[in-house]
């Protein structure tokens, strides 16, 4: 059983927060003053497992009438059957208990406490009502800021200081992106499910010229805050989008699948960026 809530949390995404948070930590070594402290190290692990729990046990609770239509739910993800919904709810909440004596002990620090329960919000009603913001277009896509907002907590958690708004607009752009791309090849599933979203809207190929652009953004970000070079890390995206352009929904999903591996070497190239430039 507690396998199964492993594999509910999605591990093979679990770069997509915890990658970010690589990015702080990065930028927090050139800044010279990180030092770890219980707190620090609870949230790190938090934000492995049970922030990914949080988010995808969630979608899996609500999105069933959605989930056995869609061919990624069939070998690569799983569909969560009806009956084991309280159980789900019960993993959820139980292992966002380890986050509270990291709340109790940084109960003072503002930025970390915003941050967190920015994500803590997005993560749940992203698929959760009364907002549900998975069936509300556009408005789907800006809640996947809630992708890079542990990186933000974790920032002010460990003693940074300051904001770069040209940061989170860039990691923004990439989380927006990557939520429209992943949903190109659930069109069919969310359109006889009755699910409205950014990729039903805009139908395949509007969504790749938006993922585009959205991708070309945060490079640009990239560029502008770290160096002029990095706007090539748009070209793979862009080349991934070009490939999706003329694909079927099928061969679409086959480049989803891949989409992780662009995501960790952009990341890893990202990192050292960091380290180099700053």
């Amino acid at each position: 059983m507690l396998m199964s809530f492993v594999r509910a949390s999605r591990p093979r995404f679990w770069m997509y927060i915890v990658g970010p948070i690589g990015l702080a930590f990065a930028l927090r070594l050139t800044q010279g003053d990180l030092s770890w402290s219980i707190s620090l190290f609870l949230f790190t692990l938090y934000c492995i497992i049970p922030a990914n729990l949080l988010i995808y046990g969630i979608n899996d609770i609500f999105d069933y009438e959605t989930d056995i239509l869609n061919q990624k739910k069939q070998g690569y993800e799983a569909v969560l059957d009806p009956t084991y919904r309280p159980r789900m709810w019960q993993a959820v909440l139980i292992s966002q208990l380890v986050v509270l004596p990291v709340l109790y002990a940084a109960w003072g620090q503002t930025p970390f406490l915003f941050a967190f329960l920015a994500f803590v919000c997005t993560g749940i009603f992203y698929s959760a009502p009364p907002i549900r913001a998975k069936v509300r277009p556009i408005f789907d896509g800006l809640c996947n800021v809630l992708y890079i907002l542990p990186a933000f907590a974790w920032y002010y958690l460990s003693g940074g200081e300051g904001f770069s708004l040209v940061t989170l607009l860039s990691g923004w752009a990439w989380c927006i992106a990557m939520h429209a791309y992943s949903a190109i090849s659930d069109i069919s599933a969310d359109r006889a499910a009755g699910l409205d979203t950014v990729a039903t809207l805009l139908g395949h190929r509007y969504t790749v010229i938006y993922c585009a652009v959205l991708y070309g953004a945060s490079a640009l970000g990239a560029a502008l805050v770290l160096h002029p070079i990095l706007a090539i890390l748009g070209v793979p995206y862009v080349w991934m989008m070009m490939r999706t352009y003329v694909a079927t929904e099928s061969q679409s999903f086959l480049y989803y699948r891949q989409f992780p591996l662009i995501n960790a070497c952009v990341g890893a190239i990202l990192w050292w960026s960091i380290i180099w430039f700053l």
